[in-house]
C-alpha cells in the first residue's frame, strides 16, 4: 500500500505521552547456580551483588532488587535452581 501525505500527517499528530505518565523500567538479572547467586541491575552503574543460593541470599537479592526499583527481572535457567529463585520474584512481584 503506498504512504499517503495524510497517513503521515495523522501519525505525526498522536500526542506524545507525558513524562509524568511514563514509567521508567529499571531491568536486572540473576545467575542462578546450585551455591550462588549473581545479580545485576541494568543501568545500575555496574552493581553487583552475589549471595550463597540459600533462602537469605536471596532475600538480599529482592532487597537489592527493590532498593534500585527493579521492575523486570531475568533468571538465567540453569538445572532447575532458577525456580527457587524465580517464586520469591514472582511473590515480590505480586504484593
Amino acid at each position: 500500500m503506498k504512504r499517503t501525505q495524510s497517513t503521515t500527517k495523522s501519525r505525526a499528530a498522536k500526542p506524545r505521552k507525558s513524562a509524568a505518565k511514563t514509567k521508567t523500567r529499571i531491568s536486572a538479572g540473576v545467575d542462578v547456580g546450585k551455591a550462588w547467586l549473581d545479580a545485576a541491575v541494568h543501568k545500575a552503574s555496574g552493581k553487583l551483588l552475589r549471595q550463597p543460593n540459600t533462602p537469605q541470599g536471596q532475600a538480599a537479592i529482592i532487597g537489592f532488587f527493590l532498593e534500585h526499583e527493579v521492575t523486570r527481572v531475568g533468571i538465567e535457567a540453569s538445572g532447575s535452581y532458577e525456580f527457587e529463585m524465580a517464586m520469591p520474584c514472582a511473590r515480590q512481584a505480586s504484593k
